[in-house]
């Protein structure tokens, strides 16, 4: 005679749900990127560009040193940027804008008909080693920045700095 699931105590009659098929996913991964930039575009206009975190540190090298890393800023570059105030989105972080209009660019593509998709890809695919050799280069200048931006808080800053 068989045993039941019942008959043995357990407290559910219904089978146990089988994990998806491998490679099954919740969201393509055409997707993900579009969906992370409405993220952070829906943040941006929710959050209050004063305290954007909140009170809390998010930032390692802040919370330990008291100086800001070379990407501190963008937070509250984004935030302005979507209220439309430019100038303080450029003060808090010289990046902030480029960074939210990719962004927008990002989270439309959601939209794009298969189409203008695959002729954006057929542009962009042959370039994609200049991209690459741009974003390279991009980084330097970013520690740069950091690290200007650490000297002048440790002694006067020149009067080209101030914003």
């Amino acid at each position: 005679m068989a045993v039941s699931a019942t008959d043995r105590g357990f407290p559910f009659e219904e089978p146990i749900p089988v994990a998806p098929a491998r490679g099954a996913r919740l969201f393509p991964r055409r997707q993900a990127f579009p969906l992370a930039c409405i993220a952070v575009l829906a943040l941006s206009l929710v959050l209050d560009p004063e305290r954007p975190t909140m009170g809390i540190e998010l930032c390692p090298m802040k919370a330990s040193s008291g100086l800001p890393c070379p990407g501190c800023g963008i937070t509250r570059s984004m935030i302005y940027c979507s209220r439309g105030d430019f100038a303080r989105a450029f003060h808090h972080h010289p990046l902030g804008p480029a960074i939210w209009v990719a962004a927008i660019i990002g989270a439309s593509s959601i939209a794009w008909p298969r189409r203008m998709r695959s002729r954006l890809r057929a542009f962009w695919y042959p370039r994609r080693e200049a991209f690459d050799r741009a974003i390279i280069a991009a980084v330097p200048l970013l520690m740069l920045f950091g690290l200007l931006r650490i000297l002048f808080i440790c002694v006067r800053p020149p009067a080209w700095w101030a914003w």
